[in-house]
């Protein structure tokens, strides 16, 4: 009996450890996903800026647009921007 018991609890441990490294792999995918998607938006958010194509929204400046347009303070988006020129892409 002691060893059935053994190996229903090594079972289970080894489901335990399994779902822990497929919760650590869905992390990683999603996490790995939003750095990609914040690279992206702190590109076009520059180009945006850059380009003033905010006032082809009908915005008069960025700062409107980006409180707006996307529920963020101006100076968050020109930290975002910021960021990225000062270290690139490979540091977001």
């Amino acid at each position: 009996m002691e060893n059935k018991e053994m190996t229903v609890f090594e079972g289970a441990a080894l489901a335990t450890e399994q779902a822990a490294q497929e919760l650590d792999n869905q992390i990683k995918l999603y996490a790995n996903a939003a750095w990609i998607n914040l690279v992206e938006a702190c590109k076009c958010l520059k180009r945006m800026r850059d380009t003033k194509l905010y006032e082809k929204l009908g915005y008069s400046t960025f700062g409107e647009y980006t409180e707006a347009s996307l529920n963020i303070k101006e100076r968050q988006a020109y930290t975002y921007i910021s960021t990225m020129e000062a270290h690139g892409e490979a540091f977001l």
